[in-house]
């Protein structure tokens, strides 16, 4: 089935109506009202999708900072040069970040008409778009034509979307780990986990940090059961000095990809299949070494 652009009709009720008229009114409809109609009508929606709106719709934004940031040798600049890999909750942040209200409207529209498809795809029944278009009307007579927050706006719809199998925020795991360790902060990468309802400790708990020094011994051939419960028996900080007198970084504050495995380790996107990284230098990658793995859209192309 073709993929919908603003020009073309759909079946709302009983009417053919062209998609540039749905959008007058359905781009102004809150989030709650948009969760509440899907989950009624029972359809989720490919992380994919929302995804890839955000990426075209930022992309000339992106392009014009990096341009004017070029003699900067400054940490937004580089985070952006990794813009085309960005995990879904790091392109939500940058639409918030930019805060221009022709690219939020942009947004809106052509997520709404990708979501038209979507639905037109699935068979939603025409009777189910007219209650959407209905509701929309009845929002914009009651209140005008305002914008939704879009501080709050994707992460109220987080329940709408799904992901592919083996990806969590869109990414596989072998590439969520680089893209977030180069390009993401502590406060996002946290905050990415609270979506996936992944609460990361402010700090190891004591048998974690003991597990950690364990496992640097063993690896070093260094390790022997005596020396494992003498070091379960120490106090936390006993086993930070044990750490910094054998050389060993172990911390019980968590560093930033013990944040991002402890996501993958604990999201249930990615836990059943969760394995530990055998090397550090999987977070070691740079943009141009990380393999492109996001499908587009499961639509075709847009009608001419």
């Amino acid at each position: 089935m073709p993929r919908l652009n603003r020009a073309s009709s759909v079946t709302v009720g009983n009417k053919e109506l062209i998609v540039e008229d749905l959008l007058k009114t359905i781009i102004y409809l809150p989030a709650p009202q948009v969760q509440n109609f899907f989950d009624e009508i029972g359809l989720t929606i490919p992380r994919e999708i929302r995804m890839y709106v955000l990426r075209e719709v930022l992309r000339e934004k992106v392009i014009e900072t990096r341009k004017s940031r070029l003699t900067l040798a400054d940490e937004i600049n580089y985070r952006l040069s990794w813009y085309t890999e960005f995990t879904e909750t790091q392109l939500e942040n940058l639409l918030v970040f930019f805060d221009d209200p022709k690219i939020d409207k942009e947004f809106l529209e052509d997520f709404w008409t990708d979501l038209l498809s979507y639905m037109v795809e699935k068979k939603v029944a025409p009777k189910d778009l007219k209650r959407l278009m209905d509701m929309s009307l009845t929002h914009v007579r009651a209140v005008g034509l305002q914008l939704p927050d879009m501080k709050t706006y994707n992460r109220d719809l987080k329940s709408l979307f799904f992901d592919a199998p083996g990806k969590i925020d869109g990414l596989t795991p072998s590439k969520f780990r680089p893209v977030l360790y180069k390009s993401s902060t502590l406060t996002e990468i946290r905050d990415l986990g609270t979506k996936y309802e992944v609460e990361v400790p402010r700090r190891l708990k004591k048998a974690e940090l003991a597990n950690i020094i364990i496992q640097e011994l063993k690896d070093r051939n260094k390790y022997s059961e005596n020396e494992e419960t003498k070091i379960r028996g120490m106090n936390v900080l006993m086993m930070q000095r044990y750490a910094i007198d054998h050389d060993i970084k172990a911390s019980t504050e968590l560093k930033k990809e013990e944040i991002i495995e402890y996501i993958l380790a604990n999201a249930k996107e990615t836990k059943e299949s969760y394995f530990i990284p055998e090397s550090p230098q999987v977070y070691e990658k740079e943009v141009h070494e990380v393999v492109a793995d996001v499908n587009p859209p499961k639509l075709a192309k847009k009608e001419p």
